[in-house]
């Protein structure tokens, strides 16, 4: 998934994670292979966490920050795509939603900003298009 982000030109610039191993563990491995060169900054607060603590740990994200990677747990990151986009999805193990939030920081979102679901990955339905295009 992360060589997905690179080769859709959406490598983060920030990357947020929930401290659960598994969590961890994905936000590594998609920073890795996304080329991402920056540090990974672990919340506990996003740890089986409801869309309103992803929505506060978005708050203080730093400024200048445009593409973030956010890394957590259902059901609260499923609840979340639908708090900020108004689109329903379940988001399984390494699923990528970019949602796309007309800001010009992360510090000035509420709970009422609403962006747009511009796309949607599940790393199964990833995993078939490659074998596809590979022949």
């Amino acid at each position: 998934m992360g060589e997905l982000l690179l080769k859709n030109s959406l490598v983060p610039d920030f990357v947020m994670t929930s401290t659960a191993a598994r969590a961890l563990d994905t936000a590594k491995a998609v920073a890795a292979a996304a080329a991402y060169d920056g540090p990974l900054e672990m919340m506990r607060q996003l740890y089986l966490a409801e869309p309103a603590a992803y929505l506060q740990a978005l708050l203080d994200v730093p400024a200048g920050k445009q593409c973030v990677l956010v890394v957590g747990h259902n059901p609260g990151i499923s609840d979340l795509l639908f708090l900020l986009s108004g689109e329903e999805r379940d988001m399984p193990t390494a699923a990528i939603a970019e949602v796309r939030l007309d800001l010009s920081e992360f510090g000035a979102a509420t709970a009422e900003t609403r962006g747009k679901l511009v796309k949607f990955w599940r790393p199964r339905e990833e995993r078939k298009d490659d074998k596809k295009s590979r022949g």
